[in-house]
């Protein structure tokens, strides 16, 4: 009667987890690569909305200096005052 149980290749198994250990590997290299592409196009995204904002916020501001100005030739100088 054999007590020691089967006989366990450790070569074979070192290798086995070698085997798992570089797909593991491969695996988080994929995902970081994912996340990361993930990340770069949201700070894209929100950088074109922070430019264009920026760019509508100019235009606004410039439109009321444009208003102002022809308020101030179309308008007498008290209508101004009171406004």
């Amino acid at each position: 009667m054999d007590l020691d149980g089967p006989a366990i290749d450790w070569a074979a198994t070192g290798q086995m987890l070698a085997g798992i250990g570089t797909m593991l590997g491969a695996l988080a290299v994929a995902f970081g690569a994912w996340f990361g592409a993930r990340q770069w196009r949201n700070q894209q995204i929100s950088r074109q909305n922070m430019d264009m904002a920026a760019e509508i916020l100019a235009k606004v501001y410039r439109m009321e200096i444009e208003l102002k100005e022809l308020m101030q030739r179309t308008i007498s100088d008290d209508e101004v005052a009171k406004l």
